[in-house]
Order: structure tokens, then C-alpha cells, then sequence
């Protein structure tokens, strides 16, 4: 049973994300930019 729908689902163009519709998935956007301590003294 799980490995005959493993196979189905390869066979599928889209990505299987999990049981939640894509709608309430969250964007990930990234890290978040932080300030770099001491690195424009080291390049003077």
C-alpha cells in the first residue's frame, strides 16, 4: 500500500508537500539580514 502510493506520487510533476493544501503553507523568505559587528573596521 504505502510503497504502491510512494510510486504514484513519483510519477506526479507536482511536489507531494504533505496533507495541507498549498494555501496554507508558509512563504519562507529567507534569513533575516543582521548588522556584522567590527567588519567595517577589519577592511580599513
Amino acid at each position: 500500500g504505502i510503497l504502491a502510493h510512494a510510486w504514484e506520487q513519483s510519477q506526479q510533476s507536482d511536489r507531494n508537500k504533505g496533507p495541507l493544501p498549498r494555501e496554507w503553507l508558509w512563504a519562507y523568505t529567507g534569513t533575516p539580514v543582521r548588522p556584522f559587528p567590527g567588519r567595517d573596521e577589519e577592511s580599513n
